[in-house]
């Protein structure tokens, strides 16, 4: 499937989809959509665990412990596609922000 197939079948403008693709995008929240055009796990598409072709399933019961958030997923899951998209944006200038406020680190000399 080429690019421009995946961007349409899944409902994804064509540029978001290259900048995620050359790492230029640091997070996405088309996802969801992009797992569905290619038939995959949504959570394996994002972070490469569990079974690619599981597709009635989320996050392992394991990876739980993983969300670093005081809010519940599934809170997050009962957003439409346009809530959620902008709290991806937001949640992404917020960390942009805590980044560009720490101390830059200067690289090490080797001897």
């Amino acid at each position: 499937m080429t690019r421009s197939q995946l961007a349409r079948l899944a409902k994804v403008p064509y540029s978001t989809l290259a900048e995620i693709e050359s790492n230029k995008q640091k997070s996405t929240t088309k996802i969801t959509q992009l797992a569905g055009a290619l038939r995959v796990n949504a959570h394996y598409l994002a972070t490469g665990k569990g079974n690619p072709e599981d597709l009635t399933s989320g996050p392992a019961e394991s990876d739980s412990s993983d969300w670093p958030f005081p809010i519940d997923r599934s809170e997050l899951m009962d957003l439409d596609e346009v809530e959620l998209e902008l709290v991806g944006l937001k949640l992404q200038k917020i960390v942009d922000e805590i980044r560009a406020k720490r101390p830059r680190q200067r690289a090490r000399k080797v001897s």
